[in-house]
């Protein structure tokens, strides 16, 4: 991907926990929550944020597939049509990819295809700093973790069209023009 445009950078502490709530990796929100848009869960997260989460977890491994699968098959009034759609949609939200590809694909592939079509990308445009730890002694560790390519919203530092004001992030996960100062 040929990314002209500033990262959505997010800075947060992570607790352990997070990810690791019961000794393995898995999602800090229930599955539907990043893949079913008719949940109250999936209104509550940003597509930034479902983002950060997908790419941290798929970047350790984590089968998405096998979790997707077992969430559809104790959940038999959902979909498969509707979560590849999600997918889809998630992946409209990058900068520099072939939207009527991603159409076609989101009316022709199933869910295994289209997540493997999804996967790669995202993990290409995730990354977090080379300075990523977790520390055992407080599971707390300090990390800068970006999605490249995001079109949807503001980037953080992005100056508006008037010169005075500033996409900046004023308290954790809010977001605001503000005065460059």
């Amino acid at each position: 991907m040929n990314v002209d445009r500033s990262p959505i950078t997010y800075r947060r502490p992570l607790h352990k926990e997070t990810y690791f709530m019961y000794g393995t990796l898995d999602f800090p929100h229930h599955i539907k929550s990043y893949i079913d848009s008719y949940s109250s869960e999936y209104q509550g997260l940003s597509d930034e944020a479902r983002l950060l989460d997908l790419g941290f977890v798929l970047l350790r491994g984590y089968n998405i597939k096998k979790t997707i699968r077992d969430w559809l098959n104790n959940h038999p009034e959902i979909s498969e049509d509707s979560i590849v759609r999600n997918i889809g949609r998630l992946l409209l939200k990058f900068h520099d990819v072939d939207k009527s590809e991603i159409l076609a694909n989101m009316g022709s592939m199933n869910l295994s295809e289209m997540i493997d079509y999804f996967k790669p990308i995202l993990l290409d445009c995730y990354s977090e700093d080379s300075q990523w730890q977790m520390f055992d002694d407080n599971d707390i560790a300090s990390t800068t973790r970006s999605i490249h390519g995001i079109v949807a919203g503001h980037y953080l530092g992005k100056v508006h069209p008037n010169g005075k004001w500033q996409w900046t992030e004023y308290q954790l996960d809010k977001f605001d023009w503000r005065a460059i100062k």
